[in-house]
């Protein structure tokens, strides 16, 4: 049975839980939300002539961390995809771009309008609790997403597989239908701190490891030239020693 999202939004969702705030504090906080709605509406009805902060000139051109790669026959499929910083990443690695799927429309969009001729699936067409993975089968190599962080992190209150935001098992149930050469799914870094250390041997590597051989690291984005500190952790699954060979050749 697939796992269906609560339809509430905002404060009404299930897993809201609200700052303890003062007066003072809830004061100032309802006062800054109500300027910015208020310059929102000043700029889209085009009242704004100058930008309020200088306009920055960027010094690094993000296509020359990681230069287009030739073609390699492989081809890939993205879930929670996002703005699809990792879709693109890996259409310039040479892979095969499938289909990504994004419940937020918004964040669909940015794709959309990055590579207009993709087949993106937002909305409710991009919910992943809803999609039947054994239309892929034997169509992707690779199978790659950073489903929601929040059960994981601090901020998001790292209440786990009790958060109804944990989408992990619904990557993991792609994994097996589908069955890719490879995965890779990423994670903000708490998720393989010692509170979810049974969480991640039950829900990921038990599932998994009868059929891939799975490794797990950490990289920082500030290590590859990115201008921002941004750990993140890495599971990678390869189906066989020969797949695992064959994409490390990719990479090089």
């Amino acid at each position: 049975m697939l796992r269906r999202r609560n339809a509430s939004r905002g404060t009404d969702t299930a897993w809201y839980q609200g700052w303890s705030l003062s007066d003072a504090e809830r004061a100032v906080f309802r006062a800054t939300t109500v300027a910015a709605q208020e310059a929102k509406r000043r700029a889209l009805r085009g009242e704004c002539s100058q930008p309020k902060h200088p306009i920055n000139t960027p010094n690094l051109d993000p296509c020359s961390l990681m230069p287009q790669r030739r073609r390699n026959g492989l081809k890939a499929l993205s879930l929670f995809s996002g703005g699809g910083g990792m879709d693109i990443g890996f259409d310039r690695a040479g892979f095969k771009h499938v289909a990504s799927y994004e419940i937020l429309n918004d964040a669909a969009d940015v794709i959309r309008a990055a590579r207009p001729k993709w087949k993106i699936f937002g909305g409710a067409e991009g919910d992943v609790t809803q999609v039947e993975w054994g239309i892929y089968r034997d169509k992707v190599d690779v199978l790659h997403g950073g489903p929601p962080c929040q059960p994981f992190s601090h901020a998001g209150r790292r209440n786990g597989a009790e958060d109804v935001r944990d989408m992990i098992p619904e990557f993991v149930r792609a994994v097996k239908a589908i069955g890719p050469r490879a995965f890779v799914c990423e994670n903000v870094a708490g998720l393989i701190s010692k509170r979810f250390e049974r969480y991640v041997r039950e829900t990921i590597l038990l599932p998994l490891t009868n059929v891939y051989t799975i490794f797990s690291f950490h990289l920082d984005a500030a290590d590859f030239g990115v201008p921002q500190k941004r750990r993140r952790v890495f599971f990678v699954g390869f189906r066989s020693p020969t797949d695992a060979v064959l994409l490390r050749g990719v990479e090089n």
